[in-house]
């Protein structure tokens, strides 16, 4: 008897490190994160707020979000204190509440699409920008997206320069 619960205890505990070693290398598939560099590979959406990549947040210095990726979830890359650049590739048009606030470090963001949606409070507190880089978007229609200051969120996104590039 004492052999068989054994047995099924080992069996179990296998199993439960089987799942967890799944989970992990799902989550390597979504992301890298190397030499400061954060590379998002996947939609980026989470329920808790909590990305994979939170634990690490303070290792990265730029943000690189690849081509397919078409959304990003709330607070995808909030509190990051060293970020100081992120470009987003040619299929990201949705971006959540808080996408990138909280950044004091953070100077470029480069979306590589037209813009279609921004959530509340983008880049509250990330004061530091001086340069977002729209490519196929003018200033104008950008700014039709951005969302209406709350008391919550006093200010969306006020960068000093906005810098339309020629279309592709």
């Amino acid at each position: 008897m004492k052999k068989t619960v054994s047995l099924a205890l080992v069996v179990l505990m296998i199993a439960a490190m089987f799942s967890v070693f799944t989970l992990a290398s799902s989550a390597d598939d979504d992301y890298t994160l190397a030499d400061g560099v954060l590379t998002v590979k996947a939609d980026i959406e989470c329920n808790t707020e909590e990305y994979p990549w939170h634990a690490n947040r303070a290792e990265v210095t730029k943000v690189v979000v690849a081509d397919g990726v078409t959304k990003v979830g709330h607070h995808a890359f909030t509190l990051m204190e060293n970020l100081t650049e992120i470009t987003f590739g040619k299929d990201a048009t949705v971006f959540g509440n808080d996408a990138f606030s909280g950044c004091p470090n953070l100077k470029t963001v480069t979306f590589n699409a037209p813009v279609t949606s921004i959530g509340q409070g983008i880049a509250y507190n990330s004061k530091a920008i001086e340069t977002v880089n729209l490519y196929n978007q003018s200033e104008e229609a950008f700014k039709t997206l951005l969302p209406s200051p709350t008391t919550s969120h006093p200010t969306a996104v006020s960068p000093p320069a906005l810098t339309p590039a020629p279309m592709w």
